[in-house]
């Protein structure tokens, strides 16, 4: 199997993390480790990087699905409509 380098940029096209999430990921065991490539360009094996996604997706739980609740649930007073003014004073 050939293992297939990504760098940075499409690294950040795959997932929605900032370069300091993934970095502090990385020194927590909970992301793929980055290779040294030479001077200061690293990249990831998009494999293992593949996975780490499959793992996320596989984390939730989809016979539950998210979980709703009304207006009526969240308050006891009913909401106002939204109307993009400010209330009157």
């Amino acid at each position: 199997m050939e293992k297939r380098i990504i760098r940075k940029p499409e690294l950040f096209n795959k997932i929605p993390l900032s370069d300091a999430t993934v970095w502090r990921r990385e020194k927590m065991g909970d992301f793929p480790r980055r290779i040294k490539l030479g001077g200061n360009s690293v990249g990831w094996f998009e494999n293992e990087v593949d996975a780490w996604l499959a793992a996320k997706s596989a984390d939730r739980n989809p016979a539950r699905g998210p979980e709703r609740h009304s207006a009526s649930q969240n308050s006891a007073t009913p909401e106002a409509p939204v109307t993009g003014r400010h209330p009157e004073k």
